[in-house]
């Protein structure tokens, strides 16, 4: 099974990616790891194609990012489609939690105060420019939308 689970930034997409692969051990791959290097220094984007694409070749995987590759191969897709302003309070709790530390799924040495403000900066470039390639891509592709944080680990993912 091929899994993809995108949104926006402070979506949960890492919390039910995690989730995700426990209950059906499959491999967790988080796009936050390949997009940046340690110091959050950005992975070249020749280099980061090439990693998604080795991923994407394997027979199981679940991805939690954002990406065209993964989207188009994903056997399913978890669409987390909560309001902005949640991602953005999210992505404040997140730091809060976090501060000078870097959280699971990060690259070494990336502290979230740093992470914090790239985070929101996403978070309102992807309305923009993500959100409506993820859409469009949802068509004809078996996926669940998700629009609330209630409920989201129950048992029926």
């Amino acid at each position: 099974m091929k899994i993809l689970v995108t949104g926006n930034a402070g979506s949960g997409k890492s919390t039910l990616g995690g989730y995700l692969s426990k209950k059906h051990n499959i491999p967790l791959y988080s796009l936050d790891k390949i997009v940046w290097k340690e110091n959050w220094q950005p992975t070249p984007k020749e280099e980061r194609q090439k990693l998604i694409r080795e991923i994407i070749s394997k027979d199981e995987w679940i991805i939690e990012g954002v990406s065209k590759d993964a989207l188009e191969k994903a056997d399913l897709i978890y669409f987390l489609n909560l309001p902005h302003y949640k991602c953005v309070l999210n992505i404040i709790k997140r730091f809060a939690k976090n501060g000078f530390k870097t959280r699971e799924g990060l690259p070494n040495n990336c502290p979230e105060y740093i992470g914090f403000l790239k985070a929101i900066r996403v978070s309102y470039l992807y309305e923009k420019q993500s959100k409506p390639w993820i859409v469009k891509g949802l068509k004809n592709k078996k996926s669940i939308e998700v629009k609330s944080h209630n409920g989201l680990l129950s048992n029926k993912f």
